[in-house]
């Protein structure tokens, strides 16, 4: 039963084939391999530091892009952090005009002012960007990108003055040159906003669905000196920012979020096919008892709960690791690949 080229490093079949990152239709076709391992095949100890170790092998193998990776995209796009923002994309508190406050992390905001309007610490001035606002009441709001040049008074926002732009589903109406747009918007809505400084364009989405183009022939900018999100709100109004520090909702092909996914989501999301192929292990152990039971007498076979343990525990200590390692991991992991 065992298969040469699913030994790693003196492991060999049924273990490979939990922790090996090949494509998953290629290992169904192993998968009456993953409930055994071969004892005279073990060339040492099935402990956590092994399988820790198979993983970050199997994982760089298969992603080897991701080997070094850094902070990304420092050639179109550019953050401000301030000392409670380290590594995190968010509003910048002192672009806020009004009062416009955080009344549920991470960026769940509301207006206390007639008017209220502020940036986002990031701004891009090249590719293909988004971020997201879930409304949680429907009222004016201003929803869009700006420049640091656009003013922000007590009765001016996005999209009143040049270089700024949004869009507003209460009044179905863009903001710039004001005209009609889009579509009236409620609650629950999850408004994408788009810029592709590559065709010079701003556009919205609404539930994943295009508005059209709201404005062409957008302003190029210099580096350093780009477009911001940014929001307006009328007094009472709240909605929900997501930079990237979640996954969308509503990703729209070919533009990034602001705020790049953790590395670690790669890392978790190939830890979680582990824990299933794991899973897969102990439904066949026990669909199979008599045969297994043949093959342990004939001392040919390690029997599964000698697997579970070291693996379960290796996976897990590998992905708390990765969350650690990484400013902002767990609230995306735990709003991604073991949520999707």
């Amino acid at each position: 039963m065992a298969d040469d080229g699913l030994r790693l490093g003196g492991l060999s079949s049924g273990l490979a084939v939990v922790l090996n990152g090949e494509d998953r239709r290629e290992s169904a076709g192993k998968s009456r391999l993953v409930s055994y391992c071969e004892v005279n095949q073990l060339t040492r100890p099935i402990d956590n530091s092994a399988v820790r170790s198979i993983i970050k092998h199997e994982f760089f193998k298969h992603h080897p892009e991701l080997k070094g990776v850094g902070s990304r995209n420092g050639d179109c796009a550019s953050t401000i952090y301030d000392d409670s923002q380290l590594g995190v994309v968010g509003l910048d508190k002192t672009s806020i005009c009004g009062d416009i406050r955080v009344v549920k992390q991470p960026l769940l905001v509301e207006s206390h002012a007639l008017f209220s309007s502020a940036r986002a610490n990031a701004c891009v001035w090249k590719g293909k960007w988004m971020y997201e606002v879930t409304l949680e009441t429907s009222g004016i709001q201003q929803l869009g990108w700006a420049t640091i040049a656009c003013p922000f008074t007590d009765h001016k926002g996005v999209g009143d003055a040049d270089d700024s732009y949004a869009y507003d589903g209460k009044r179905v109406s863009k903001w710039n040159k004001e005209a009609e747009y889009g579509q009236s918007w409620v609650v629950g809505d999850v408004i994408g906003c788009c810029v592709d400084l590559d065709s010079d364009e701003i556009l919205f989405y609404r539930n994943g669905i295009s508005l059209g183009v709201a404005f062409g022939g957008v302003r190029k900018m210099v580096p350093g000196l780009g477009y911001y999100p940014a929001i307006s709100l009328s007094q009472g109004e709240r909605c929900e920012l997501n930079f990237g520090g979640r996954p969308f909702k509503y990703p729209i092909k070919g533009f990034l979020p602001i705020q790049g996914p953790p590395s670690s989501k790669y890392l978790a999301t190939d830890l979680f096919d582990c824990f299933l192929r794991l899973l897969q292990m102990q439904r066949r152990e026990r669909a199979e008892t008599e045969t297994v039971e043949k093959l342990r007498r004939l001392k040919r076979f390690a029997s599964f709960e000698e697997l579970l343990r070291p693996v379960s525990q290796g996976i897990c200590e590998e992905l708390l690791s990765a969350i650690s390692a990484e400013i902002g991991s767990a609230e995306y992991i735990g709003h991604g690949p073991f949520v999707s």
